[in-house]
C-alpha cells in the first residue's frame, strides 16, 4: 500500500488518481488545511491527520501495510524529519518527496540541471531543498531510499475526475488568468514586467498536473524494483512561455479579453527559468505528453463545471 501524505491537495491528489489507475492501493494521511477530502478519488482510504503529528504517524503505519510513502505536503523540515523518523521505526524505507520549487535566489540563466544550487541561499521558500538534504541523510545513515522530483508550476486539471486546482486565496498565475477570463472581472488584470525578455514578461515552463502524476509513479516504480535510489529529477515540458503568450493562449482557447495593466517588478527572479529533463528521460523514461493548451483548455473546464470550486457538490468519480 502507498501512502500519500498530502493526497487530498491539488497535486496530491492527481497522484492518488494516477496511483489507483496503476492498480496500487492508497491511503492518504491530510489535515485539510488546504486539501480538501471531495477530491479524494473513493476508492482509496483517507485518514485524517498531521505528518507533524506523532501519533497520527503510528495510527497510520500500524493501521497499514505501507511499502512506500509519497510526500505532496508543505515542505516542514522539522516534520518530513519526524515522518522519516518513524517511517524507520515502522520499517518503510522507500520515499517520493514532491517538491514545486521556488524561483527567488537561483543563479542559473541556462537550462536547469538537477545538481543547481541556489545563490545567495535564501531560508524562505529553498526548505525544500533543505529537505533534500536531509534525505541524503536519512539515505547515507539507514538505508532510506527516496527520490526527490523537482517541478515549478503544475497546471490543469483530470475533468473526467472532477479534480482541479481550487485555492483560497488563489495565488498561481493561471488559474488566476481563467478566473479573471471567466468572471470577467472589471479591476484589471495586473502583469510584472520584466526587461530581459523579448515581449517584457517574465518566462516560466508549465506543465499539466497529469504529467507531473505520471512522473511520480514511474518513480514509485524504479524506487520499488530498486532500480534508482537518492536521486533528483526534474520534471518539465522544457519549454517557457512568457506572461504574455499565456494570455494570449488563454483567450484563444476561452474566446475571451482579458483586461491588462502592467505593473514594474522590483523582483531579483530570473527572468527566464527552464529546466532539464535529460536525466529522467534517460533513466526513468518518463517525459511530458500534454501541451500548454491541452492543461489550458482542461482547466478551464474545470472552473467552468465546478464554478464553486470544491464547494460544488456535483463531483465526478471513476
Amino acid at each position: 500500500m502507498i501512502l500519500i501524505i498530502g493526497g487530498a491537495g491539488y497535486v496530491g491528489s492527481h497522484v492518488v488518481k494516477e496511483l489507483l489507475s496503476q492498480q496500487h492501493r492508497v491511503v492518504v494521511l491530510d489535515n485539510l488545511s488546504t486539501g480538501h477530502r471531495v477530491s479524494v478519488n473513493k476508492r482509496a482510504i483517507f485518514e485524517k491527520g498531521d505528518f507533524r503529528n506523532s501519533d497520527d504517524l503510528d495510527r497510520v503505519f500500524s493501521r497499514y501495510s505501507i511499502e512506500a510513502v509519497i510526500h505532496a505536503a508543505t515542505y516542514d523540515v522539522i516534520g518530513v524529519q519526524l515522518l522519516l523518523k518513524k517511517m524507520l521505526v515502522h520499517q518503510v524505507y522507500n520515499f517520493i518527496f514532491s517538491s514545486e520549487l521556488p524561483v527567488s535566489g537561483m543563479s542559473y540563466k541556462d537550462q536547469i540541471q538537477e545538481v543547481y544550487a541556489p545563490y545567495p541561499f535564501v531560508y524562505q521558500g529553498n526548505s525544500s531543498l533543505i529537505i533534500e538534504q536531509v534525505l541524503e541523510d536519512f539515505y547515507k545513515a539507514y538505508d532510506l531510499r527516496y527520490i526527490s522530483l523537482r517541478y515549478y508550476n503544475a497546471v490543469g486539471a483530470d475533468v473526467s475526475e472532477g479534480i482541479g486546482e481550487d485555492h483560497q486565496p488563489e495565488t498561481h498565475l493561471l488559474p488566476r488568468m481563467l478566473l479573471h477570463l471567466r468572471d470577467q472581472e472589471e479591476q484589471p488584470f495586473l502583469v510584472n514586467r520584466s526587461y530581459d525578455t523579448e515581449d517584457g514578461t517574465f518566462v516560466r515552463e508549465y506543465l499539466h498536473v497529469m504529467d507531473v502524476a505520471r512522473a511520480h509513479v514511474a518513480a514509485l516504480h524504479s524506487l520499488l524494483q530498486h532500480d534508482k535510489t537518492n536521486e533528483r529529477y526534474n520534471i518539465s515540458s522544457e519549454i517557457g512561455f512568457s506572461v504574455m503568450q499565456l494570455i494570449e493562449k488563454c483567450e484563444i482557447i476561452t474566446g475571451k479579453k482579458l483586461n491588462i495593466s502592467y505593473n514594474s517588478s522590483s523582483s531579483t527572479d530570473l527572468s527566464i527559468v527552464v529546466s532539464s529533463t535529460n536525466k529522467i528521460y534517460r533513466e526513468l523514461g518518463w517525459k511530458a505528453l500534454c501541451s500548454i493548451e491541452e492543461a489550458i483548455h482542461s482547466a478551464w473546464l474545470w472552473h467552468n463545471r465546478f464554478p464553486s470550486g470544491y464547494e460544488h457538490t456535483e463531483l465526478v468519480y471513476k
